[in-house]
């Protein structure tokens, strides 16, 4: 024997059941580790799916930014995909004959959109195909009830104007309406069909969705543009989406609706511990050091003892090898050897066995 540590080898031959029991124990404890760590992975994407599946994969818009500032947010170098959108305004497409306590029309929500802001936002084609040039128009496949004759290849001619309350208020979205509004027409405008959206569930009759196409390199001046950004990487999403917006020249701190303004994804930041909402943050965080915390201390607590029992029933062994001139650091090594060896077989199979559950 040239040296202590090869005892190593000898003793964990010669305790084949011992050595075997503990090789189990460090099996059980990294996949506990691995399992639990697989069912947060998977919990996550699970919901980071759905989420951008419901509210869209995006970080922040940035809404109603000048035309000439557009490029300097789409175009940073910290962003991922970002997409622009213009809202056109509302067309009115018929009558509302059987509900008296909402809006006296039909709306279809028109909105200008280019091809990184389509494949942004949570919405999906059921036929034909979405907008990629001027005058291509999608809409709600359910609106084509109430619209004699159209179809996707159908021309179609809409009535655009302003929905405004009786005392003159300018209702800019559908959240907002009243049974006595009125629709002013203020133009026309003419597109071809050339799809029908698939909504995941539908509110309201009242008020659908219309999609056309935006040509986002050239922004028109004088006019306003909404931005979806996503960053390459999620930390500190909002200091740096701030940061951008600055650095772009935008401020978005004005209190007027016509002001640029930062709106976050909310629901994605909220997984990211990123939330505006910091006690959701603090939330997130505490959940994840305790049950982390709980598994750590499970995990060491049945290493520990297999080690331990281990190392206490060969205390007679080790003071021999002290009486004939081995050194405390020379059984060190015959124990940290013991483990590197042991662990060496347990936590790869360990691994392997904690993913395996987590498929089946």
């Amino acid at each position: 024997m040239k040296s202590y540590v090869e005892l190593t080898g000898k003793y964990l031959k010669g305790q084949k059941k011992r050595s075997v029991l503990t090789v189990v124990g460090i099996i059980l404890s990294t996949a506990l580790v691995t399992g639990i760590g697989s069912i947060y992975t998977s919990m996550f994407d699970a919901n980071l799916r759905a989420t951008i599946h419901d509210n869209g994969d995006y970080y922040a818009c940035v809404a109603n930014v000048p035309a000439n500032k557009v490029s300097r947010l789409t175009q940073n170098l910290e962003a991922e995909k970002a997409g622009v959108t213009q809202t056109q305004g509302f067309a009115a497409y018929g009558t509302n004959d059987y509900d008296p306590y909402s809006t006296p029309y039909k709306y279809l929500k028109v909105q200008a959109m280019d091809a990184s802001a389509m494949a942004m936002l949570p919405y999906r084609l059921k036929s034909g195909r979405l907008p990629a040039a001027p005058g291509e128009i999608v809409l709600d496949d359910w609106t084509v009830r109430y619209m004699q004759g159209v179809d996707i290849g159908s021309a179609v001619t809409l009535d655009m104007g302003t929905r405004a309350a009786p005392d003159g208020t300018v209702y800019a979205d559908e959240k907002t309406f009243a049974p006595d509004e009125t629709f002013t027409k203020t133009g026309t405008a003419s597109y071809t069909v050339v799809g029908l959206l698939q909504p995941d569930y539908v509110t309201s009759l009242n008020f659908a969705n219309a999609i056309t196409w935006l040509d986002s390199a050239n922004p028109v001046d004088g006019q306003t543009y909404n931005t979806y950004i996503k960053l390459k990487t999620t930390s500190s999403i909002q200091e740096r989406i701030k940061r951008i917006v600055s650095d772009a020249g935008i401020d978005a701190s004005g209190e007027e609706a016509s002001a640029p303004k930062i709106r976050f994804n909310d629901r994605i930041l909220r997984l990211y511990a990123q939330s505006v909402i910091s006690a959701l943050n603090d939330t997130v965080v505490i959940m994840l050091l305790i049950v982390t915390s709980l598994v750590v201390l499970a995990t060491v607590a049945v290493i520990y003892n297999a080690f331990n029992i281990s190392v206490v029933e060969r205390v007679t062994q080790f003071g021999l090898l002290r009486c004939v001139g081995a050194t405390p650091r020379q059984i060190r090594s015959i124990i940290f050897r013991e483990a590197l060896t042991l662990g060496a077989i347990g936590i790869p199979i360990g691994v392997f066995c904690g993913t395996a559950a987590m498929g089946v």
